[in-house]
């Protein structure tokens, strides 16, 4: 029973206890650029365009409105990553816009739309 009398307890620090510097901690969180859904947009809807425009006969109609979104959502996410220095999305509004104009221009030639 001795012991368990004996026994130290921790000794919790109160707010007044700590030194003035310690008192406050402030966390700031500064987040820079930001996502381009814009070229995202463009980027996904381009490789999908381009992979599903090689189903025969009705990758007609899927390649060529997806190749035109494509190209539309990917202009704006490159302007959108120009004029914003700190913007991502570069990379996909480029794979968007180059597989867009390419799925337009594959779908359009009479002999290969139907491959």
């Amino acid at each position: 029973m001795e012991n368990a009398d004996n026994t130290e307890r921790p000794v919790l620090e109160t707010e007044s206890s700590l030194p003035s510097d310690e008192r406050e901690t402030k966390i700031s969180l500064t987040i820079s650029g930001g996502n381009n859904s814009a070229a995202t947009a463009g980027g996904v809807i381009g490789i999908v365009g381009a992979v599903l425009s090689l189903i025969p006969v009705a990758g007609i109609f899927i390649g060529i409105p997806a190749g035109i979104l494509a190209v539309i959502f990917s202009g704006i996410g490159m302007a959108r990553a120009k004029a914003q220095s700190g913007s991502s999305g570069m990379g996909m509004a480029v794979t968007g816009l180059v597989l867009g104009i390419l799925t337009i221009i594959f779908k359009l030639i009479p002999g290969i739309n139907l491959i």
